[in-house]
């Protein structure tokens, strides 16, 4: 069987093209798994009295930007304004009698770095193996 050079370009781009679609698809994938992971990492670190329980259900994956090529998601808080306390629980803040050294400062609780140190960890490995399993 022969084929004209035209032929064969044309025969790999569309083979190329598929196999990017794939490792694309297993990507995102990836992604999403990874998101919904590290909400539970997050939440798994909260050390303060979440005495309402406002602040861990307002804590949401959300997909940013999507297209073809390309997914964004965010672990954030989306609803009751809780993102405003997270900045505050993670470092510390200063009290009311003043002062930022204790004990006029309030405890940092640090959960947030927790959360983007595990994905930065497992997204690579995640992406790894939906790709495999994507074969």
């Amino acid at each position: 069987m022969s084929m004209s050079p035209d032929e064969m370009a044309e025969a790999l781009q569309h083979t190329f093209q598929q196999e990017s679609q794939r490792v694309n698809e297993a990507a995102k994938r990836a992604v999403k798994k990874t998101a919904k992971e590290t909400r539970k990492v997050v939440q798994e670190h909260f050390t303060f009295n979440n005495r309402s329980g406002k602040y861990a259900k307002a804590l949401t994956v959300s997909t940013e930007y999507e297209d073809s090529f390309d997914i964004r998601q965010i672990v954030n808080f989306k609803k009751n304004k809780q993102y405003l306390l997270t900045h505050l629980l993670e470092y510390g803040h200063a009290m009311k009698r003043g002062g930022r050294t204790l004990p006029f400062k309030a405890k940092a609780y640090p959960h947030m770095i927790y959360g983007q140190e595990y994905a930065e960890e497992r997204l690579p490995e995640n992406i790894r193996k939906e790709i495999e399993k994507s074969k």
